[in-house]
Order: C-alpha cells, then sequence, then structure tokens
C-alpha cells in the first residue's frame, strides 16, 4: 500500500506540474482578511476595493461561508469600475469554473484587457496560460514574454516563473543554475513567490546543492505564507514519512495540510484530500466526501 500511495503521489505530481506552476503563483496576499459589517457597508455602497475584498472573503470562506456565486458578482461589480485585482479574480474564476460555468476563453481575455492597463500581475497570469495552453494556444516564447516584462518591472511572481521556465527547460534551454538564481531574487520580496521552486530544486539536487532539509525549509516558509502547493508538499511528507526524521510521519498532519491547501481550491490538495478520505488516512473514511472532492477536482481539470 506504501508504495501505490507513493506512485499514486508522484504520478499527479508529474501530470500536474504546469497546473502545480498556476497555483503557487496564488498565494493569498489577502488571508489576513475577514468579512464584517463594516466592509460589506463599504462594498454596498460602491467601494470597489471593499466589493475585491468582500468577494475574497466569500470566496476562501473568510469569517462567512464559501459562496464563488456571491464573489464573482462583487469581483463583476468592482471589475466594471475598473478594479485590476477584481478582473484578475474573475479570470482565476473563469480559468477554473468557480461560481461560473468554466471558460478558459474568458479568462484569457480579462487578464489581457488588464494587461493593456498595465497590470503587472496579469502579465504574469498571461504567461501561465501561454505556459499551459489555457485559453489560447500553447506557446513558451510568449510565456517567456510576458514573464520577462513582469520580472523587468520588479514582479516577484514575474521573477518566480520565469526562473520555472529556465528549470524546466520550456521554451528556452535548460539552466537550473539561472533558475535558482531568479528564484533567490523572487524571495527578496519576502512574499512566498519562488520559495515552493526554491524547495524543489534543493529536493532535486538542480542548481543547489542536494538537501531534504532545505526543501523542507523552504516549502515550510512558503506554505505559512499561504502556498498551497507547498501545503500539499508538506502533506506528502506527513503522509509517506519521506523526509523523516526531520518531518516525522503523521497522518493526521497530512491530512491537515491538505485541507489548508484544499481551502485554496488548489486541485493537487483536493485530489489528495479526496484520496485520504477514501481510504481513512489522518481521519475517519469517509466516501462521499472523497466521491464529492474527486469529482470537484475534475471538473476543474485535474
Amino acid at each position: 500500500m506504501h508504495i501505490f500511495i507513493i506512485a499514486f503521489l508522484t504520478i499527479i505530481s508529474c501530470l500536474q506540474a504546469q497546473g502545480a506552476m498556476w497555483e503557487s503563483g496564488f498565494i493569498q496576499t489577502e488571508k489576513d482578511l475577514r468579512f464584517s459589517d463594516e466592509l460589506s457597508k463599504k462594498a454596498a455602497e460602491g467601494d470597489s476595493e471593499a466589493q475585491f475584498q468582500l468577494g475574497v472573503c466569500y470566496a476562501r470562506g473568510f469569517g462567512i461561508d464559501k459562496d464563488y456565486k456571491k464573489a464573482v458578482e462583487l469581483w463583476e461589480k468592482s471589475s466594471s469600475q475598473k478594479n485590476a485585482k477584481s478582473k484578475n479574480a474573475l479570470a482565476l474564476a473563469y480559468l477554473k469554473g468557480l461560481g461560473v460555468p468554466k471558460n478558459p476563453q474568458k479568462a484569457f481575455s480579462l487578464l489581457y484587457e488588464n494587461s493593456l492597463a498595465g497590470d503587472i500581475d496579469s502579465l504574469v497570469d498571461l504567461g501561465v496560460l501561454y505556459s499551459r495552453g489555457r485559453g489560447v494556444q500553447r506557446d513558451y516564447a510568449k510565456a517567456f514574454q510576458f514573464y520577462s516584462k513582469a520580472a523587468t518591472q520588479g514582479s516577484p511572481r514575474g521573477l518566480a516563473q520565469l526562473g520555472y521556465l529556465y528549470y524546466s527547460g520550456r521554451g528556452i534551454s535548460k539552466d537550473a543554475n539561472k533558475a535558482v538564481e531568479y528564484y533567490r531574487k523572487a524571495i527578496k520580496s519576502e512574499q512566498g513567490f519562488g520559495l515552493a521552486y526554491l524547495g524543489t530544486a534543493y529536493e532535486e539536487g538542480q542548481g543547489v546543492e542536494k538537501s531534504t532539509e532545505k526543501a523542507i525549509e523552504m516549502f515550510q516558509k512558503a506554505a505559512e505564507k499561504g502556498d498551497p502547493f507547498a501545503q500539499w508538499k508538506l502533506g506528502n511528507f506527513y503522509l509517506l514519512g519521506t523526509a523523516e526524521p526531520i518531518l516525522p510521519k503523521n497522518e493526521a498532519t497530512a491530512f491537515q495540510w491538505y485541507l489548508k491547501s484544499a481551502e485554496q481550491d488548489n486541485t493537487l490538495g483536493i485530489n489528495s484530500l479526496a484520496y485520504v478520505y477514501e481510504l481513512g488516512k489522518g481521519v475517519e473514511k469517509n466516501y462521499e466526501k472523497s466521491f464529492a472532492l474527486f469529482k470537484k477536482a475534475s471538473d476543474m481539470g485535474h
């Protein structure tokens, strides 16, 4: 069974490498937000930033029950006032089919509009769509161009994603050393972008000396900052015990990390959460929850 679990998670990791790249970029920078009557009042009065923040609360369940349809309604109102963050949030909703029918082309269109208005985050997100071929034909050269534009404007996400292209050798000659240089530049912002990628470099010994201890350190820092991919990785370590004695095997802790990742609508986290519910790893078996989670991950493109 242990060997089967390792194989299962390894296959997921390989198949979802591009998905992980997208997810890792969406660190929840608004994680300290909480629903309040004051925030709701401001949103009702037409404050576009309040509408964006309230939408995040509904999308993430911050102080109120999750309601993606309500989140989308708020982001649409905010976007009509040219709030760039809301338009980016809407793009993600359309990309994953959260609160709206899945429409990758609509996601691309929203991001492109935002990029023309000078939004740096949109440049990075467009690069991801070109990398994945979502809403547009896959084109790593164009992905490189968008990441580069964002990176030259100091975007930590742009730097991290540019590093990822060098690391993976997609659309450009593979250069793990250069990738690590970009990762280190990205993490200087202390926002968390690039930490999970650097953790992967340490885990695989590419561009840096292989070090499980350093890899764990990077993943832990990223996870604490809200990176859902890093949270998923920690879940794997705890579930399988592959980082012992640094991280002792603990299925209950694995479940908690998968839950944190899944709560951010990370398909890797959702799928793994479904898996532990199915087998009763760190949580009581629940086939109904497992089925619902597998279906959600599938509907989101996993």
